[in-house]
């Protein structure tokens, strides 16, 4: 299955929510690998042999590797930034459910894999606050999309608030051609 959606709306979140929903369900439970900084279908298989724990067994190579470790598992994989990488973890993943019939996959990003038998499950862009010259604090946060800026502003600064003097900013930052 495929999560996609615009960047910033809160897919990893909602995939991450899923899966631990699921995690009781499954023998082999949850497995969470972030693709982002993979390049290749062999970085890719690397990120997600490493993210179950398994190592490359000498002479067998990546894909092999990871085949055997899942390939008798009930687990569900969280691959997430696929769009990174789409062809190759597209490719891996193709190859994984292929060979592994007890495997699911949930691929995150922003466009599907694109192979036969893909369920997609696409999240709809984040409601915004009214394009006003002259927009109110309670304007954005009243928005989804004010309100997640909102809060992942204020992880990175304690401090931050959504007031008089930012909500012109905030609401630049979250109304699609605003800036």
């Amino acid at each position: 299955m495929a999560l996609v959606g615009l960047v910033g709306i809160g897919k990893s979140r909602l995939a991450v929510q899923a899966a631990e929903s699921l995690a009781g369900e499954l023998a082999g439970g949850v497995r969470y690998v972030d693709l982002l900084r993979t390049g290749d279908l062999d970085a890719a298989a690397q990120a997600v042999l490493s993210g179950l724990g398994g190592r490359e067994v000498p002479g067998q190579g990546l894909e092999e590797s990871l085949v055997a470790l899942v390939s008798d598992s009930e687990l569900l994989l969280v691959l997430d930034s696929c769009e990174r990488t789409i062809h190759p973890v597209a490719e891996l993943s193709r190859r994984l459910l292929s060979r592994c019939p007890r495997l699911r996959i949930l691929a995150v990003g922003t466009q599907r894999l694109g192979f036969a038998g893909e369920d997609v499950y696409r999240l709809p862009a984040l409601a915004v606050p009214p394009d006003l010259d002259d927009v109110s604090p309670r304007d954005v946060l009243q928005s989804e999309a004010g309100q997640l800026f909102a809060e992942r502003a204020g992880r990175h600064r304690k401090d931050f608030r959504v007031d008089g003097k930012t909500a012109a900013a905030v609401s630049g930052e979250v109304v699609p051609g605003r800036r």
